[in-house]
């Protein structure tokens, strides 16, 4: 009988907790007033405002030296990536550059041979010393095309994304950069409370700093602004096939 009682006593009491969870829910999407005063109540319980900063300068400069420096350390890693990106987009960029100075080569000697073997009525002809029909030319003019094409697009592509990594290096030295100014501000800041109450001015200026340290720490969090490898060298497949020989003939020098 006990045990039933207490049973049913535990169920009213989670049934109270339910009902009042409800209605707090239900007053906070149907009421602006109620929602508004829970977000405020939730601030100041969970974020730096003025009230808080005010109320705790100290811990709040540390706050501040706490992020910037994780800001820091971020950014430096973000530097480490667009350095390794750099030098593999270099390489990328020397190596498609030699490809498409060597099919160029080789398309303006097949042209050459293709030309003069039609002018002559002279096939098959030789081509590295094996004896090559019309079509395997012609064919193989297609595929050496396609493949220089290919690469002169992603040299194309791998040079814009240098452009957009030397981008990134600025971006990441303007952060450090503030970064460096905002650790300076908090020791100064520390400095002085160390002397003197907070006043007015030095309490704008720790508000005012919460503004900056936040765009440091926005930077270093935004990898979007990262793009990768794949992203940097994307590029699509020219199509190329035997209907185009005439334009393919046509663009060779």
């Amino acid at each position: 009988m006990k045990l039933a009682r207490q049973a049913a006593a535990s169920t009213a009491i989670i049934g109270g907790i339910v009902l009042v969870v409800v209605i707090g829910l239900v007053a906070y999407f149907a009421s602006d007033v109620f929602s508004t005063k829970v977000d405020s109540k939730v601030d100041q319980m969970t974020k730096w405002t003025p009230e808080n900063i005010a109320k705790d300068p100290v811990n709040y400069l540390n706050f501040c030296e706490k992020k910037i420096n994780e800001a820091v350390t971020s950014l430096k890693a973000d530097r480490i990536s667009v350095a390794q990106n750099k030098a593999k987009l270099s390489d990328m960029k020397d190596t498609a550059g030699a490809k498409v100075r060597t099919g160029d080569k080789v398309l303006t000697e097949l042209k050459a041979l293709y030309e003069q073997a039609e002018k002559d009525n002279a096939w098959p002809v030789t081509y590295n010393n094996e004896k090559r029909d019309k079509d395997w030319i012609r064919a193989y003019i297609m595929k050496i095309s396609k493949e220089t094409e290919t690469q002169r697009i992603i040299f194309t592509k791998v040079d814009g994304g240098l452009t957009k990594l030397d981008a990134q290096v600025t971006k990441i030295e303007k952060a450090q950069a503030d970064a460096s100014t905002q650790l300076a501000d908090i020791a100064a800041n520390r400095e002085l409370l160390k002397v003197a109450k907070l006043t007015d001015d030095l309490k704008d200026r720790l508000v005012t700093m919460n503004g900056a340290v936040q765009g440091v720490i926005d930077v270093a969090s935004d990898k979007s602004s990262m793009p990768s490898l794949a992203d940097l060298t994307a590029s699509s497949t020219p199509a190329a096939d035997t209907a185009e020989f005439d334009k393919v003939m046509g663009k060779i020098k």
